[in-house]
C-alpha cells in the first residue's frame, strides 16, 4: 500500500512534509524575512578592495566587551549610522557640515574617526 505523500512549499521550495521540522520551517520563513546588510554594501563599494572576516567583525564587540554603551557604538559605526555633521547638516538640524573638532572639512565616518596630525585637539 502506498504511503500518501504530503508536500509543504515555502517561498518555492518544496518539502516532504516527512522530513519537515519546526526549526526547519521558522529558519525557511526567517530567510524570507531577512534583508541584505545594505551598509556592507555601501562599504564594499567605496572600498573594493578591503578583504574582512563580516562573521567575526560583527560578533568582535560581544567578545571584547560587556559594556553595552560599547557594543551599541560599534553596531553604529559598522551599520553607519553615527549622526555625523555632514548628516545632521544634510537634516537641517546645524548649519555647516564641516567637522566639530577641525572645522576644515566635512564630517563624515572616516574624517571622524582617523586621526591627522595637523589637527589641533588642544583647548
Amino acid at each position: 500500500m502506498d504511503r500518501a505523500c504530503f508536500e509543504l512549499i515555502i517561498a518555492g521550495k518544496t518539502m516532504d512534509l516527512a522530513n519537515v521540522t519546526s526549526k526547519l520551517v521558522y529558519n525557511e520563513f526567517r530567510s524570507l524575512k531577512q534583508t541584505p546588510d545594505t551598509a556592507k554594501a555601501k562599504i564594499l563599494s567605496k572600498y573594493n578592495d578591503l578583504t574582512i572576516d563580516w562573521k567575526k567583525l560583527y560578533s568582535l564587540a560581544f567578545e571584547t566587551t560587556l559594556d553595552t554603551k560599547l557594543r551599541e557604538l560599534q553596531y553604529k559605526i559598522l551599520n553607519l549610522i553615527i549622526f555625523t555633521y555632514k548628516k545632521l547638516h544634510r537634516f537641517k538640524m546645524v548649519e555647516s557640515p564641516l567637522g566639530a573638532f577641525c572645522n576644515a572639512e566635512e564630517e563624515s565616518l572616516e574624517h571622524l574617526f582617523s586621526f591627522s596630525e595637523s589637527y589641533s585637539f588642544a583647548c
